[in-house]
């Protein structure tokens, strides 16, 4: 009886483990083409081609959703610095939220990636801002693609409720 429980055990933490990989920022089962997820479109930016025009900075977006009392805005456009990239393959960003802090941006339906080395370029990104909460698994596994130490890794212990950003397309400035 204890052998079985022990196996049942087992198997539900592995499918558990398993679904929650599926929410991954780094979808394994994307792997074998994201190099092809990282060329740029028509307009020199990476997904749907946008425009730079009334785009709102981090914080202005985050005032009006509060203002609003709203949860998530739809088709926005938000432009900040660079503070923080996937270091794996482009996969994810954060953008700098003018208080010291940063706003994740993802990529809508994992469509596209962007340059590995796009930190502190300003940057263009048109989708839907939410608040959010993002797990103390999912923070770790972004610390680990930015290249943090497994101390740094070790100290994240909770989760995070935070302005977060689904992307359907970017546009950096020239360098």
């Amino acid at each position: 009886m204890k052998k079985l429980f022990i196996i049942l055990s087992a198997t539900i933490l592995t499918m558990s483990f398993a679904s929650a990989q599926n929410g991954k920022a780094c979808d394994p089962g994307k792997e074998a083409n994201y190099k092809s997820l990282s060329n740029p479109n028509s307009a020199g930016g990476y997904g749907a081609v946008i425009t730079k025009g009334n785009a709102l900075a981090v914080p202005d977006v985050e005032k009006q959703m509060k203002a609003k009392n709203v949860t998530e805005l739809k088709n926005v456009k938000i432009t900040g610095k660079v503070n923080g990239v996937c270091k794996m393959k482009g996969c994810w960003m954060e953008i700098a939220d003018g208080k010291g802090g940063s706003t994740r941006v993802r990529f809508k339906n994992y469509e596209f990636f962007v340059p590995r080395d796009c930190e502190n370029q300003t940057v263009y990104a048109q989708g839907i801002a939410r608040f959010d909460t993002t797990s103390v698994a999912m923070l770790k596994h972004y610390a680990e693609d930015a290249g943090k130490t497994r101390k740094e890794i070790a100290a994240i212990t909770q989760p995070e409720v935070s302005l977060t950003f689904e992307a359907e397309g970017v546009l950096f400035d020239k360098k």
